[in-house]
């Protein structure tokens, strides 16, 4: 059925995505449509998103950042909060967004996605974001609700270690 072809087309690029494989990745994800099928709303959103994932990994950010408007744009729900997470990762990274600037975007998405992986993600990039700019009480805050998000997992322990870095004179 053309629902788990999707859906398995999606997994599968994003597999590959992870794998540092973009080229494949972007190969694969054309298949999704075609003449005799539109793409669903979450597969359109889905889609760009992957693809400015595809475009970041191939040092394309202008390109990626286009990608992600859209898939921010879309009104797909986890696709917008995953875009807008990517897109302000990059856009750090690229110094084209100030950490004051981020932090707002980012604490915007804090609310808009709760209970996965996801809201790990975004309280570990904040609570990072907080100490740059010195707010401690935020960033031990996000930092220790990213690490128990995560507890027992390996991105739980490499922000319960990033923790014991950042305020030794808690932990010796």
């Amino acid at each position: 059925p053309q629902r788990l072809r999707s859906a398995l087309t999606l997994s599968l690029t994003g597999t590959l995505l992870r794998s540092a494989r973009p080229k494949e990745a972007e190969s694969l994800i054309s298949t999704l449509a075609g003449p005799e099928r539109k793409l669903t709303a979450h597969e359109e959103a889905a889609r760009d998103y992957l693809l400015g994932e595809a475009k970041r990994l191939q040092n394309e950010p202008i390109k990626a950042v286009e990608y992600w408007n859209k898939a921010e744009a879309s009104g797909d729900q986890l696709y917008r909060v995953k875009a807008v997470l990517a897109k302000t990762v990059l856009q750090l990274q690229e110094r084209a967004v100030k950490p004051e600037e981020a932090i707002e975007r980012l604490e915007r998405l804090r609310f808009a996605w709760r209970g996965d992986g996801l809201e790990t993600q975004i309280a570990q990039v904040l609570g990072r974001l907080y100490l740059t700019i010195k707010k401690w009480d935020s960033a031990f805050e996000l930092m220790r609700d990213a690490a128990g998000f995560a507890a027992g997992s390996e991105a739980g322990n490499a922000m319960a270690a990033a923790i014991t870095q950042a305020f030794p004179p808690f932990y010796t």
